[in-house]
């Protein structure tokens, strides 16, 4: 019976421990391993239709670094979408100080949330509504401020 217990007990605390970690998904890339990067653009280079998809190149040697700078194991990548912190729409380079695993399940501050922040500061940014380099810094220093200053509240059905 000790021992049953003991086991019981241990896969308490195991479940617990599982838990508390998938509530603990970083929803912010650590400034220090992704401090964001740009490319040497200016406005005119990003409002051209079809930028983003001429400058998209990330080697696989270089998605493994990023993901191994945040210690994510081969098995747990199909958690995360590794993202530009600076999107390359709005200049951001394919270095992998701009690269980082965003979790895929870290709702309201996920995948679907950055990018449809990405694409309204893209918007305001090629109407002159938004300096280009407002725009990369807003993204760099804190997403989620950035989310909730230009397109609203992410808690939204």
């Amino acid at each position: 019976m000790r021992t049953a217990t003991r086991i019981l007990v241990v896969l308490c605390l195991f479940w617990s421990v599982v838990a508390l970690a998938q509530q603990q998904v970083p929803t912010q890339p650590d400034p220090e391993l992704t401090p964001g990067d740009v490319f040497d653009v200016t406005i005119h280079d990003v409002c051209k239709p079809g930028y983003a998809k001429k400058v998209r190149a990330v080697p696989k040697s270089l998605r493994d670094q990023a993901y191994e700078r945040y210690g994510i194991t081969f098995q747990r990548r199909g958690d995360y979408q590794l993202d530009h912190l600076i999107p390359l729409s709005l200049g951001g380079s394919n270095s992998v100080r701009n690269l980082w695993p965003q979790p895929r399940d870290a709702s309201p501050w996920d995948a679907r949330a950055k990018d449809a922040l990405e694409a309204r500061l893209r918007k305001l940014v090629c109407t002159g509504q938004v300096d280009l380099r407002t725009a990369q810094h807003a993204l760099a220093t804190d997403w989620i401020g950035a989310y909730q200053q230009y397109v609203g509240d992410a808690r939204r059905s």
